[in-house]
């Protein structure tokens, strides 16, 4: 249960960063958290040592900071936007600030923005209580002089061709993200093109030949989420990886936002590329949307893939902490102005749909798999439930597995993907280890 809380965690804090960013910008994580009652009234500061070694105008490092209160509210967040270290030259920098009365846990660690190498040395993090003395919390490791000893930091976003590890630096360690081999899902000038569809621009790009596979990503993703799926799809299938409306290089248009539409969105642009007949790959959103394809229009369809998707949201398909999350978020969000911005309509989407009747589900006509983990945001049997109400569907559970299983577990995921495509009867309901 703790690793599904720290992977929320990190899912709802990667949108905080993500949204903060450039939406063109890669941007990987790496974090710890720590109880801080007892300091609560009191002041931090958290420092490091930092250097970056950039290969783009937009490759950058930062510090990060992020303090919620009993009720996990963010009342603490700075992620060092304004002021990103771009310098090849060492120099500390620190985050400093005031840890409010209600505070319960800090947040703290780095990020990384696009190509480069990324260096962090001698992490330091002071609190004082309120009128107390400065006391220095011990950060296991935090000279990196254990070469083998790094997995005291949690990881998000960071895919199978960037290194995170301790890195030799002259006469002493140091922690490195390295980037410099990162292949930019998203923004290749070579791969992509723009459809006119539906009112917006459809932004997609084009790997590898063979059968039409159409990769549909998560809320506040884009393409550059299959990152670790693209390059080995292309093997086999002439993939065709897109950012839904207002994600990614995609426009949007202002109009409610609905997975019908992002589902409508799907169909126009399979028939805009002249295509008779696609795959489908959909992860958590592009699952439902999917979902919805399929039933919309199953001509189109040739194979349904779906990776944590759900048919609505209640006490019976989502579990309450992720409910209790978004809640928080979204009050967060409404908080900082009263204009609705594109991510608040994400956020009500997630809340307020799919409305899926489950019998509908009966329109699909094409062999279906659908895939959850074992600690996913959704409960199993609501899971299985859709697995069931599909003529042609086939059920995989994932083994410890959790809601970011592609990015966290990608060979295996790959794996069970590729043995439905390539030959569905082998696929069969069951948990993977």
């Amino acid at each position: 249960m703790r690793y599904f809380v720290n992977s929320l965690i990190l899912f709802l804090f990667s949108i905080q960063v993500i949204n903060a960013q450039n939406p063109k910008d890669f941007v990987s994580v790496f974090v710890k958290q720590l109880n801080i009652e007892k300091y609560a009234g009191g002041e931090f500061v958290f420092s490091a040592d930092v250097k970056a070694d950039t290969m783009t105008s937009k490759s950058s490092s930062h510090l990060w900071v992020r303090i919620d209160d009993r009720k996990d509210n963010t009342v603490f967040f700075n992620n060092m936007y304004k002021k990103p270290i771009q310098s090849n030259v060492w120099k500390n920098y620190s985050i400093k600030g005031k840890i409010d009365k209600k505070s319960k846990e800090i947040l703290f660690g780095g990020i990384s923005l696009n190509k480069g190498k990324y260096y962090f040395d001698n992490f330091d993090l002071k609190i004082k209580m309120k009128g107390g003395k400065w006391e220095t919390i011990t950060l296991p490791n935090a000279r990196l002089e254990d070469t083998t000893y790094h997995n005291y930091w949690g990881t998000f976003n960071l895919p199978k061709d960037c290194k995170f590890e301790i890195h030799k630096e002259k006469d002493n360690n140091c922690l490195i993200i390295d980037a410099s081999q990162l292949s930019i899902y998203g923004y290749n000038k070579k791969n992509g093109k723009f459809a006119d569809v539906n009112g917006v621009k459809l932004y997609y790009e084009t790997y590898g030949e063979g059968e039409p596979l159409l990769l549909i990503h998560g809320n506040s993703q884009s393409i550059k989420g299959y990152a670790a799926q693209i390059p080995v799809l292309a093997k086999n299938y002439k993939v065709i990886a897109v950012d839904t409306r207002g994600h990614g290089q995609s426009t949007e248009d202002g109009v409610p936002l609905s997975y019908n539409l992002f589902a409508d969105d799907m169909i126009a642009l399979i028939e805009h590329l002249n295509l008779k007949k696609v795959n489908v790959l959909g992860w958590s959103d592009g699952g439902n949307t999917g979902l919805i394809m399929a039933m919309k229009a199953p001509q189109k369809i040739d194979k349904l893939a779906v990776m944590g998707a759900c048919l609505f949201n209640d006490e019976t398909s989502i579990k309450p902490k992720i409910n209790k999350q978004l809640k928080k978020l979204i009050k967060q969000l409404e908080k900082q102005t009263n204009e609705i911005t594109f991510q608040k309509r994400m956020m009500y989407l997630l809340r307020d749909e799919p409305n899926i009747n489950p019998n509908d589900l009966q329109k699909i006509t094409c062999p279906t798999l659908i895939m959850a983990g074992e600690n996913d945001y959704f409960f199993e049997s609501h899971t299985r439930l859709i697995a069931e109400e599909i003529t042609n569907g086939q059920l995989i559970i994932f083994k410890d597995g959790d809601h970011m299983e592609p990015s966290n577990n990608p060979e295996r995921f790959n794996k069970t993907v590729m043995s439905f495509f390539l030959d569905e009867k082998n696929t069969n309901n069951k948990k993977v280890n």
